[in-house]
């Protein structure tokens, strides 16, 4: 749809009067409300503030456009060209941007709960503040894209495009990030409980103090990672890569590591308690001083561990590989080690 049959369609629509004027055209405040405004032209439009709950504006051009403030509640946005436009502060709510064009956007504090962002370009937006709770990110790029502060809650960012973006201070509760990269993403003291990260790339990626209670990182990789004093209690780590990660201090109590990869990790003084490590490779790991009483050892490879001064009682070891390994001061208290 031309500039002029834009126009047309305003005028039909009772939103504008008289003839097209040159230059930017000025909405603000607008109702245009159930519009079927397919394909319009309103590039560098004014609509602050204005009304576009429910309007039909699929592959229209609003790029550039100031859309501060508008309610756009429920809108089909999808394939829009919306690249530099101001959605600060909007009401987004259940609006549908899939394959929309929102690179460089502003879209900070906007709502933008329950959101459909499905293959959206949003490289280099500014979602600082914004409410991305229960959003679909699936296969989205927003690399570059500033999250600081942003509510991702229940979100789901899988297959996303993260690239150097700060996820520092960013609400990440609940949601899914599966199959993500984020190698070395700075994720410390972040709130990443019950998030699922299965089959993610974190390989030196630094959560160092992060609450990761109850989330899933089945068969992701954290090889190298900094797990510091981390909250992983109750957290699926089974059949991950954690191999040379440093877990000293961390909280592992009731979590799954089952064939988890831990050769070479630092868990000095970890709590272990009640872990399942079920046929993981612990070969040359320092666990000098942890806690593993009541853990689960069958079949584990312990060969060459620093196992000095653990506490292992009630703990099961039937089958594990303790070849070569340190066990000086440890408490094997109603250990189990042998099969039945």
């Amino acid at each position: 749809m031309t500039k002029e049959e834009t126009w047309k369609k305003l005028v039909e629509l009772r939103a504008v009067t008289g003839k097209m004027t040159p230059g930017k055209l000025t909405l603000v405040g607008v109702n245009l409300s159930e519009a079927d405004l397919r394909g319009a032209d309103l590039g560098s439009a004014d609509l602050s503030k204005a009304n576009l709950i429910g309007a039909d504006l699929r592959e229209a051009d609003l790029g550039s456009a100031d859309l501060s403030g508008a309610n756009l509640i429920l809108a089909n946005l999808g394939k829009a060209n919306l690249s530099g436009a101001n959605l600060g502060r909007a009401n987004l709510i259940g609006v549908d941007l899939s394959e929309a064009d929102l690179s460089g956007a502003d879209l900070s504090g906007a709502n933008l709960g329950k959101a459909h962002f499905s293959r959206a370009n949003l490289k280099g937006a500014n979602l600082g503040r914004a409410n991305l709770s229960e959003a679909d990110l699936g296969s989205a790029d927003l690399s570059g894209a500033n999250l600081i502060l942003a509510n991702l809650s229940s979100a789901d960012l899988s297959g996303a495009d993260l690239k150097g973006v700060d996820l520092n201070r960013t609400n990440l509760g609940g949601t899914n990030l599966s199959g993500v990269d984020l190698r070395r993403v700075d994720f410390n003291r972040v709130d990443l409980r019950r998030a699922n990260f299965s089959g993610s790339n974190l390989s030196g990626a630094n959560l160092g103090k992060a609450n990761l209670n109850k989330t899933n990182l089945g068969g992701a990789d954290l090889s190298g990672a900094n797990l510091r004093d981390t909250d992983l209690s109750e957290a699926n780590l089974s059949g991950a890569d954690l191999s040379g990660a440093d877990l000293c201090y961390s909280n592992l109590r009731d979590a799954d590591l089952r064939e988890t990869k831990l050769a070479g990790a630092d868990l000095r003084e970890a709590d272990l308690s009640r872990a399942n490590l079920g046929r993981a490779n612990l070969s040359e790991a320092n666990l000098s001083r942890t806690n593993l009483s009541g853990a689960d050892l069958s079949g584990a490879d312990l060969c060459k561990a620093n196992l000095i001064e653990v506490d292992l009682s009630e703990a099961n070891l039937s089958g594990a590989d303790l070849s070569g390994s340190h066990l000086c001061y440890s408490d094997l208290s109603g250990a189990k080690l042998k099969a039945n």
